[in-house]
């Protein structure tokens, strides 16, 4: 079944700060909860095309992602396509209101595998999406 989720953050710091953070790929594992670890499959480490290897975490289960940037506005938005056990499209939108930055990520078309394929406590892997909205929601707001 696939799911559409949208969440917004509240970042206590000016858009520019936050886009020099989030433009850094390789930075996404220093505030972004699930994100231990990524290696870059593509010769470029920004921009359209990047392509990386993400070792994801959320709780007891961990996961090898595939992902590609599909969409990148500097400092407006940066989407992306994830494969794996849970594929689906991601973008991340930055908004400044005043000296603050509102992130709306938005996850569609967003899938998994059979729930005896995921791995975890069978009260995670049947709903695999809850656990992306709730990451999203408590990524970290220090950059």
């Amino acid at each position: 079944m696939s799911k559409r989720i949208k969440v917004s953050t509240i970042i206590n710091k000016p858009l520019e700060i936050v886009w020099d953070e989030v433009k850094i790929m390789e930075n996404h594992v220093n505030w972004m909860q699930d994100a231990a670890n990524i290696d870059f499959l593509s010769e470029n480490t920004s921009g359209i095309d990047t392509k990386m290897n993400v070792l994801t975490k959320v709780g007891p289960i961990k996961l090898n992602d595939v992902i590609t940037v599909t969409r990148w506005e500097e400092m407006k938005s940066i989407g992306v396509i994830h494969e794996g056990i849970v594929t689906g499209e991601g973008v991340f939108f930055l908004s400044a209101v005043g000296s603050i930055t509102i992130c709306s990520d938005v996850l569609r078309n967003v899938t998994s595998t059979s729930s005896s394929d995921m791995p975890g406590p069978p009260n995670w892997s049947n709903n695999p999406t809850m656990l992306i909205a709730f990451n999203i929601a408590n990524k970290t707001e220090e950059f």
